[in-house]
């Protein structure tokens, strides 16, 4: 069976439910998990209205829900507009360096926990105050619905050299499990920016006088991509570097593909992860060791898995970064 036939993809990607109840479940979890507390409190101060001898009893429990929002507070407001940037180095047999900035799941939009104006711009500044000449974006450039006058502050990124594919969440509007269909109109927005969009192709070019070839794929749930069509004129010898949202693309990856570096991301890192039990959310890949970082996918594919530099549901980041990836290929 031919890796990318359509009866394999069928068989290999499952494709979320975009039914009202799930969206509606998925839209208001957020909320109510970033101000459980204050709910907690509502519902007991509600229970000592109607029984008054039992607020002394309900009083400590009153004082650790406080305490408790507040520290929620802490994360879904101050904490949500914190960016860091995050360096790491990657061994490919480069004859020199070459530096790169990787920016995923910037999730921008109005909803509640969507990057906003003033979060995009605090993204773009970091990205310059690296000054990199080369900035790779890996999907899920918004969250819901396609709002291009956000998107266009990404215009103040000074990158001469600026690709990238588009996620699940760009593709949010194709409903009712829709597949091999591309997202037209998020195409059209990304139109307004300085990026170019690689749909199962792409380009090969030269940073600090290293030859690269950098592919880019549909995400997954279009089952619309290809690999090999992504590479089809990749220059010989060069350095592949694939862009995939979804690191579940792995399921597609064979040697004889001579793909060096995979970068995705997609799972936030769970956002919210806990020691011994991981990632808390569920997650949005088949693997839950998906998480961040380097993987070594086969004998000569790396996968590194950007934690995201966006939110999506809740607004709350525990032990994992909302992240800028500063790369350096070594």
């Amino acid at each position: 069976m031919d890796t990318f036939s359509r009866e394999n993809i069928e068989n290999l990607v499952s494709v979320p439910s975009h039914s009202g109840i799930a969206h509606f479940i998925r839209n208001i979890a957020g909320p109510v998990l970033d101000w459980s507390g204050l709910l907690g409190i509502i519902v007991l101060s509600l229970g000592t209205l109607i029984i008054p001898a039992i607020s002394i009893v309900l009083l400590p429990a009153v004082i650790f829900l406080a305490v408790y929002q507040l520290v929620l507070i802490y994360f879904s407001q101050i904490r949500f507009y914190k960016i860091k940037v995050n360096s790491s180095k990657i061994e490919l047999g480069l004859p020199k360096p070459v530096s790169f900035v990787f920016v995923s799941d910037i999730h921008v939009g109005s909803e509640y926990a969507a990057t906003n104006n003033k979060r995009l711009q605090k993204i773009v500044d970091k990205i310059n105050a690296l000054n990199p000449e080369l900035v790779l974006f890996g999907g899920d450039f918004f969250t819901e619905r396609i709002e291009v006058e956000r998107l266009q502050l990404l215009n103040g990124v000074k990158a001469p050299l600026q690709f990238g594919v588009y996620g699940n969440h760009d593709a949010y509007y194709l409903k009712n499990n829709v597949s091999y269909t591309l997202p037209t109109k998020f195409l059209e927005a990304i139109k307004t920016t300085n990026i170019k969009l690689l749909i199962n192709e792409s380009v090969n070019l030269q940073v600090n006088g290293v030859d690269l070839c950098i592919a880019g794929i549909p995400d997954l749930y279009s089952k619309n991509f290809d690999i090999k069509k992504a590479f089809a004129d990749a220059s010989p010898g060069t350095k592949r570097i694939l862009l995939s949202h979804n690191p579940d693309v792995i399921d597609f990856i064979k040697e004889e593909d001579n793909i060096d570096l995979l970068l995705s991301g997609h799972n936030h890192s769970g956002q919210i992860f806990l020691p011994v039990i991981g990632a808390a959310l569920p997650m949005p890949t088949k693997r839950r060791w998906l998480t961040k970082g380097l993987f070594q996918i086969t004998k000569n594919t790396k996968l590194f898995l950007s934690q995201g530099v966006g939110y999506s549901g809740s607004r709350l980041r525990i032990n994992t970064d909302a992240e800028i990836c500063d790369i350096t290929l070594t």
